[in-house]
């Protein structure tokens, strides 16, 4: 289950390679939209509670999840910043893991509390 989100991952990005860094950041934020409306979270944020508990080839699945997701982030906001397409403070490492973080707690909040916390967030995020 995890390795097929990594490779949906990686295929979904990979369909954004033509576009230029500010849309695929937009595709990146947007992209858990139908999560919302279903009340879901991303599989990241359903198993990063339970990781002390899950097998070992699961955790290690799911950390290989997750750096591909901050990898890929951290590329993309570096030369969206050289490109001058994103202004943002510090480096591009913590900005990803500030995005990803506000992103996927802002999915599990917005389950619990079923108000406009994600797409708040998501606002935020969009302005950078």
């Amino acid at each position: 289950m995890i390795k097929n989100n990594a490779e949906a991952f990686k295929e979904r990005i990979g369909l954004w390679t033509t576009l230029d860094e500010r849309q695929q950041y937009i595709n990146y934020i947007t992209m858990h939209d139908s999560f919302v409306q279903q009340h879901w979270t991303c599989i990241v944020g359903s198993l990063s509670p339970a990781y002390d508990s899950l097998p070992e080839n699961m955790q290690k699945e799911l950390q290989n999840l997750i750096n591909t997701i901050l990898n890929w982030l951290t590329v993309l906001l570096d030369k969206g910043k050289k490109n001058k397409a994103f202004h943002f403070k510090g480096n591009a490492k913590d900005q990803a893991n500030m995005t990803h973080s506000a992103l996927l707690s802002s999915l599990q909040m917005n389950k619990v509390l079923r108000n406009d916390i994600y797409t708040s967030i998501q606002a935020k995020l969009l302005s950078l």
